[in-house]
């Protein structure tokens, strides 16, 4: 758990238009980070820092995804390389509660069973892309073939029951079926270099139905997966019965190397808007680690033509996103809290095109 979200991981849907400058043959340049977290069992800061401080809040899933793009485009063809960052969590609310008395030194409850399981997908990868734009009559599309090259890895499994006896003397049996590059559970050296490589696929439609209505689609990550040579990889059993001592626990399972398929879940975004005589008013829904994540939001032109400012809602999350942009550059922010220390969503899109 201690990798759960080291770096600085935020949020926000991608931008799905595709803009006006793709009809032209010029050289252009392009740039864009997006990153999308949420965490709703303690503040995304406190993860960060390990410390786990804040308030607890029962949730069975957290996650993390961010990349970041530089690519030159000319015409219709965008060729670029990128750099990502992903974690993907999801667990009983007992091993949420469980990890959360735990860093925060807090007692468990005595004598109390607990359903464990956690299953976790991690991986930091780079690699390089291309991508296709172009239109058919009122609909605009985009197709990106991403290759990725990782060499972090966390994937895996623990289940099983543990019953909180007094004193900690915990009985019960877990299960533990992971790979890794780094072992975080058994310690076990890991001195060689492990590496895996991968495709994935994304797809972005816009289409203009008619002078007031619009629908936009975004499937990113379509049969992601890495594929993995000589990883770590352990599988072994922990059992303690109660009449056995606290500090004799038996401990049976292999670790070896193996070839492995990392497989990620895909990622869709979907919004519909509506035109009105003083701005677009739309709404949608983020689908990420199982989850969705609906919103309804507003857009209005601002100072001067072209340039345009929007206001998101999130009420599963209580965020609220701002955003301010035109074809060439914008930055999107969003928060469920007014600082940063205490928030457990914290969306961000950034670009730049010359």
């Amino acid at each position: 758990m201690k990798k759960i979200i080291k770096p600085l991981c935020l949020a926000a849907p991608l931008l799905l238009a595709v803009p006006s400058s793709y009809a032209t043959d010029d050289w252009r340049f392009e740039t864009q980070l997006t990153s999308y977290s949420v965490s709703e069992l303690v503040p995304i800061k406190s993860l960060m820092d390990d410390t786990w401080i804040g308030k607890y809040q029962p949730t069975n899933s957290l996650f993390t995804t961010s990349r970041g793009d530089m690519a030159i485009g000319k015409g219709k063809w965008l060729i670029g390389v990128s750099n990502r960052f992903d974690y993907f969590g999801r667990f009983s609310e007992d091993t949420g509660r469980f990890f959360y008395l735990d860093k925060n030194k807090i007692d468990q409850p005595e004598n109390t069973d607990l359903d464990i399981y956690l299953n976790v997908e991690h991986a930091e990868s780079h690699g390089a892309f291309v991508q296709y734009n172009d239109v058919y009559k009122s609909l605009e599309y985009s197709v990106r073939v991403n290759y990725w090259h990782s060499e972090k890895t966390l994937s895996g499994i623990i289940d099983g029951k543990l019953n909180t006896n007094v004193d900690e003397n915990y009985t019960g049996e877990l299960n533990f079926d992971y790979n890794y590059e780094e072992d975080t559970l058994f310690d076990r050296l890991t001195p060689d270099y492990v590496d895996g490589s991968g495709y994935s696929l994304d797809i972005d439609l816009f289409w203009q139905i008619n002078d007031k209505f619009d629908a936009s689609l975004s499937l990113k990550d379509v049969a992601h997966r890495i594929e993995w040579k000589e990883v770590y990889h352990t599988k072994a059993t922990i059992d303690r019965t109660k009449d056995k001592d606290a500090s004799e626990p038996s401990l049976s399972g292999i670790e070896n190397n193996h070839d492995y398929k990392q497989r990620f879940k895909q990622q869709s975004y979907l919004q519909v808007g509506y035109k009105t005589d003083y701005g677009r008013v739309y709404g949608g829904t983020d689908h990420i680690n199982t989850h969705h994540h609906a919103y309804v939001g507003f857009e209005r032109e601002v100072f001067v033509s072209g340039l345009k400012a929007t206001v998101s809602f999130y009420p599963d999350t209580s965020s609220v996103k701002l955003g301010l942009g035109n074809d060439l550059i914008g930055f999107n922010v969003g928060l469920n809290k007014s600082k940063f220390r205490n928030t457990n969503t914290l969306m961000l899109d950034m670009y730049f095109k010359y």
